[in-house]
This record gives C-alpha cells, sequence and structure tokens, in this order.
C-alpha cells in the first residue's frame, strides 16, 4: 500500500483539544508522505476549525453548518476521500502512525475482508467493552439481558489476542475499502448517534466481505468526549436500536424490542 491510497477521516463536535492531540500523533509524518487527512467539524462551537487551519494546514478541513450526527458528518468526510482504503477514527483516539498504516496493510492482505478494527484499550490500558459484538437481534439480546441478571459477565471476550471475525466493530477506529463503500454505500444518515456502524457492517457482510476486529493493532479510546449526558445518550441508543429494527428486522420484530425495552433497559445498562 502506498501512503498516498490512503485517506483518514476524523469527525469532531466541540472536542478540540483532544482532535489537537489526536492529529499530533500522526500529522506530521502523515503530511510528509501524502496520507488524505480530513477533519469533518460538525458545528462546534469550541473554535475547532480556527485550531485546524491554524496547527494543522495540510488537513482537509470540511465544515458542517449544523450537527448532523456522526454518520451524516462521516459521510461528508468519505465523500472526499480519495484513497484506496478510508479509515475512519474518532477525535478522541490515539494512535501511532504505525499502526494505522499496520491496520491498513492487514486490510489489504484480507482479499475476504471489507472492514477491520484495531483493537480499543481504555486509557487505563484495559480492552475496551463493546468494541465488537454480534447482531442485536432478539436472541442475542434475551442472552445478555439473562446474563446480566444472573451476573454471569459479558457474552464476548474482551480481552482477546487474536484477529477474529465478527458481526460488527465499533466506527472508533475502522478501515473499510472504497470498493466495499460502493457496493454498501454510506453510513446511514438516519442513525444520529449509535448503531451506524453496527448497520453498515451488516450492509458489508451482506455484500460479500467479512468484518474483522483485529486486537494485534491497539488505540486508546478516549471514549464518550463528544456524547451526551448519560440519560440522553441511552435515550439516543434505544433510539437508534429502534431504527436498526425497523430497518432490519421487520414490524414483528420491532414491536418485540419495544416490549421488552423497559426491562431490558434496565437489567443490560451498557
Amino acid at each position: 500500500m502506498t501512503a498516498r491510497s490512503l485517506s483518514i477521516v476524523i469527525l469532531t463536535y466541540n472536542t478540540k483539544t483532544l482532535l489537537a492531540e489526536c492529529l499530533s500523533r500522526f500529522y506530521q509524518q502523515f503530511a510528509s508522505i501524502g496520507v488524505q487527512l480530513i477533519v469533518v467539524d460538525n458545528a462546534s462551537s469550541d473554535g475547532t476549525s480556527d485550531m485546524i487551519r491554524a496547527d494543522f494546514p495540510l488537513v482537509e478541513l470540511i465544515t458542517s453548518p449544523q450537527n448532523i450526527g456522526y454518520a451524516g458528518g462521516n459521510n461528508l468526510g468519505i465523500r472526499q476521500a480519495t484513497g484506496e482504503l478510508v479509515i475512519l477514527l474518532n477525535s478522541d483516539v490515539l494512535a501511532s502512525p504505525a499502526t494505522l498504516l499496520s491496520l491498513a496493510d492487514e486490510l489489504l492482505k484480507r482479499t475476504d475482508a471489507g472492514a477491520i478494527s484495531a483493537g480499543l484499550i481504555t486509557k487505563e490500558k484495559t480492552p475496551q467493552a463493546f468494541a465488537y459484538g454480534d447482531e442485536p437481534t432478539i436472541g442475542y439480546l434475551m442472552r445478555r439481558g439473562f446474563r446480566a441478571i444472573f451476573k454471569l459477565g459479558p457474552l464476548h471476550r474482551w480481552d482477546i489476542d487474536a484477529p477474529i471475525e465478527v458481526d460488527w466493530i465499533s466506527g472508533a477506529c475502522m478501515c473499510v475499502r472504497a470498493e466495499v463503500i460502493k457496493k454498501a454505500h454510506l453510513l446511514d444518515d438516519r442513525f444520529f448517534l449509535y448503531f451506524e456502524d453496527v448497520d453498515w457492517c451488516r450492509r458489508i457482510r451482506h455484500a460479500g466481505w467479512r468484518v474483522v476486529y483485529d486486537p494485534r493493532f491497539s488505540v486508546i479510546h478516549l471514549g464518550g468526549a463528544s456524547q451526551p449526558q448519560r440519560y440522553l445518550a441511552n435515550q439516543t441508543y434505544y433510539k437508534s436500536m429502534i431504527i436498526f429494527y425497523q430497518k432490519h428486522y421487520g414490524p414483528a420484530a420491532t414491536l418485540a424490542l419495544r416490549l421488552m425495552l423497559p426491562i431490558y433497559s434496565r437489567v443490560a445498562r451498557r
């Protein structure tokens, strides 16, 4: 892979300080070798755009006049990306140039894979929960709720050390082939926040590609920097889950989800 065949898209919303730290990890090296760096400012009010223009002049800055959400904002960057591979990177992710380049190379090696995620670790250097998972079917939610009630632990192991094929990976650090985006299309901007990555990965898999989580390439995900307060975040999360069900599982499953959500949301909090 040549550097010029890689585009990195970073969406930000009022995370100026974190974004500066994120970019500082790889800006100089990537700018010098021709990696396309795109920052989408989702109507921040903290001076983010001015900071980018002053401190990172080789970044391609896209400013949205309003906050159009995670999917909508990233789509602005994806449309401008010219690389063979596109990495979506949260502004609160700390990643080395070597890690991002190695992740991209790994995707190229896996000819049957359409998307790959680096391993996500917290600032305490522990594996991040919910970095990947299975489709959130009714059966899956019931198994998760059962394990939560009886304190049996999560359905997945987060401390794995080898790559695995999964149903979905987090959009915090996701590398996707441009040809896959053409087939699976852009992120669905009906998802303002949450489930846009689950939906995208489902469409990628249904287009015939595998989705891989690879903890051999790890990045620090500080997490939650631009999310709403916990109560609002939970409300948004379950609203997005309902949209996902309506889109993929039909009226009967959506009704079942609505009926079980009051209980599920209490016993299986994220």
